[in-house]
């Protein structure tokens, strides 16, 4: 019982690591697209 539960918290500890990079991945690019809508405007 203690190890399977342990193995199934790593389990979800690993895909949460996994989805926490994504989702940064997602929030940089969308910091870049914000970057370079916010360059065009102030070039103009």
């Amino acid at each position: 019982m203690g190890a399977d539960m342990q193995s199934s918290i790593s389990q979800l500890c690993f895909l949460l690591l996994r989805f926490n990079k994504l989702w940064h991945g997602l929030l940089v690019c969308i910091k870049n697209l914000n970057g370079c809508s916010y360059n065009t405007l102030e070039n103009k």
